[in-house]
């Protein structure tokens, strides 16, 4: 999921589903969990109670400190 953040095949508008996330990876919905809050944790996603997951907008110094 990380991946499709930085490679950008998740747009920053693109509101993220749980149950949507999980079927694309074949995955339950418990690490799905945790590995979005991950991602919030490590400043690539912004979280929204009971709407779900947006991918935060990175600068371009950011991209590159990542890549």
């Amino acid at each position: 999921m990380k991946n499709d953040i930085i490679n950008q095949e998740i747009s920053v508008s693109e509101l993220i589903d749980e149950t949507k996330i999980a079927v694309k990876y074949s995955v339950r919905k418990t690490p799905i969990r945790e590995a979005l809050n991950r991602l919030v944790q490590n400043g690539y996603l912004l979280k929204y109670p009971r709407r779900g997951y947006i991918v935060k907008e990175i600068k371009l110094k950011e991209y590159f400190e990542i890549v």
